[in-house]
């Protein structure tokens, strides 16, 4: 990754924090091309995740709320969780007052607990691959750079009933 920045926090704490701010458009100098190389080493597809269902080569993250996590709550259509998969809800990861993530011990805590932080590459994925994002940037925060997000996610698992999912907390 290069030159990448995040607002920590978002714009709710730019705003709490009293920063400048503008609804005045910027003349943008239009001579400057933008390029943009995905990177396809960030990305894991579903075939990618059922193999690892039997090969355990990767730590697979969900980063849903327990409740779906588990199947107590059925959010996608089947309920449950790919099997094999640890749950670190995204939501966990950020200090409830301001938004910002955890220190980085009370992430290290969290991911190092479920194997993420070792030798394997991390696949992580949620819904439709958005809070995925979310356990992917803190890991980076970590160091963790072998790290993939299923963007299929649920939305595209569930769809197959062929594929399996577990229930229950345990992976």
């Amino acid at each position: 990754m290069e030159n990448v920045a995040v607002l920590d926090g978002g714009w709710k704490k730019w705003l709490s924090e009293n920063r400048k701010t503008t609804a005045d458009l910027p003349d943008v100098n239009r001579s400057n091309n933008l390029t943009v190389k995905a990177n396809p080493d960030f990305w894991s597809d579903k075939q990618a995740v059922l193999d690892n269902i039997d090969s355990a080569a990767a730590c697979a993250i969900n980063a849903l709320a327990p409740a779906v996590f588990s199947g107590e709550k059925n959010q996608y259509g089947r309920p449950g969780h790919i099997p094999g998969s640890h749950n670190i809800f995204y939501g966990d990861l950020l200090n409830a007052d301001d938004g910002t993530f955890l220190p980085a011990e009370k992430l290290q805590q969290k991911f190092s607990d479920v194997g993420a932080l070792g030798d394997r590459p991390v696949i992580a994925y949620c819904g439709g691959g958005i809070s995925a994002t979310m356990d992917a940037l803190a890991l980076f925060q970590l160091g963790k750079m072998d790290v993939s997000v299923y963007d299929g996610s649920m939305s595209e698992w569930i769809r197959d009933p062929e594929l399996p999912l577990t229930l229950g907390s345990a992976p």
